[in-house]
């Protein structure tokens, strides 16, 4: 792919950004090689569209340290269901994880970045599972992120209003679809949210022009992207405040091949999780990771990938290495 320079319009940023022009043709990565449910490799075309969305095909899963593994449940997206629970504090932080395609709360990105960040915060976690619509075809799922977004966006302004919360206090967290859905949310809560980290937010039928439908800077005070599959399933392209990627972040080490890109894809959460248990994935401001591998970047800006606490000033296109097995941080 050939790496163009775009110059982002952020207003705290003149930073020549990483912009891949394929990813503004609707029709890239329309064509995708899958494994069926029934274990079959077989090429579809993912833009195979039924859009059917309501409220009700969205719930939500609370979980704090006091009820890590017996989730509260609340359908009808009634935020006021919170209060009947005795585990909701509505004085402490409240982060969202909202799952991708073909996923449901039990996924592996919802159980390993709870987990993580319930051993070392006290906080109100809430995971979104909105399966009934991502477990459709990838176009019904895609098709529908701006609808589920919105719906989240609603019970979250529904929990500001009868909590009194700010979005200081609330985070979100969307792998692949799931970030879309975020930043589709984020942009219809009345008071924006502090932070967004988008894991590997998924490119099939988006854009980069078209930024009504998929996350932005302006979905957040803050968004961060860690981008692991690039080649496949997810962006290339900056789209955030600070953008990651690791190991250039097409394929990802210890991967392999990774025909399919389910490895790599899974990658940006499984990063973050041990990110958040104290695992330094130090990256350096770089313009390509050719530029990072050729040591031309060593001596600028470091950051920290995957952090919860961030550091809103740092805006640009940080690379690094990571190890082939976890624990994956170079240090």
């Amino acid at each position: 792919m050939k790496i163009l320079c775009l110059l982002f319009a952020l207003a705290s940023s003149g930073l020549c950004r990483i912009y891949h022009p394929e990813e503004n043709d609707i029709n890239y990565k329309r064509f995708q090689t899958l494994i069926t449910k029934q274990g079959d490799i077989e090429t579809i075309d993912l833009m195979q569209v039924t859009v059917r969305v309501v409220e009700s095909d969205v719930s939500y899963y609370l979980y704090t340290k006091t009820n890590i593994d017996a989730p509260h449940s609340i359908k009808n997206s009634n935020a006021e269901e919170l209060s009947n629970s005795p585990h909701f504090d509505p004085s402490k932080k409240t982060f969202f994880i909202i799952h991708g395609w073909v996923d449901d709360y039990t996924a592996d990105v919802n159980s390993l970045v709870k987990a993580a960040i319930l051993k070392k915060i006290d906080i109100n976690i809430i995971v979104v599972d909105w399966s009934p619509v991502a477990s459709q075809s990838y176009g019904t799922a895609q098709g529908a992120v701006n609808n589920i977004g919105s719906f989240v966006a609603n019970f979250i302004n529904n929990m500001i209003d009868t909590y009194k919360l700010s979005g200081s206090q609330i985070t979100l967290i969307g792998h692949s679809l799931g970030a879309h859905v975020a930043g589709n949310a984020g942009a219809l809560i009345k008071s924006k949210v502090s932070h967004i980290i988008g894991l590997d937010p998924a490119a099939p039928y988006f854009t980069v022009d078209n930024t009504n439908n998929r996350l932005d800077p302006t979905d957040a005070d803050y968004v961060q992207i860690i981008h692991t599959n690039g080649r496949f399933l997810g962006f290339s392209s900056s789209i955030g405040h600070a953008d990651y990627y690791p190991n250039g972040g097409m394929i990802q080490a210890g991967c392999g091949i990774d025909l399919l890109g389910g490895c790599s894809h899974a990658r940006a959460f499984q990063y973050l999780a041990e990110a958040i248990e104290g695992g330094k994935f130090t990256a350096a401001l770089c313009g390509s990771y050719t530029d990072f591998q050729n040591k031309k970047c060593a001596n600028n800006n470091k950051a920290l990938l995957g952090t919860i606490e961030v550091d809103k000033s740092v805006v640009g296109d940080f690379f690094l290495d990571t190890k082939t097995a976890q624990p994956y941080a170079q240090g």
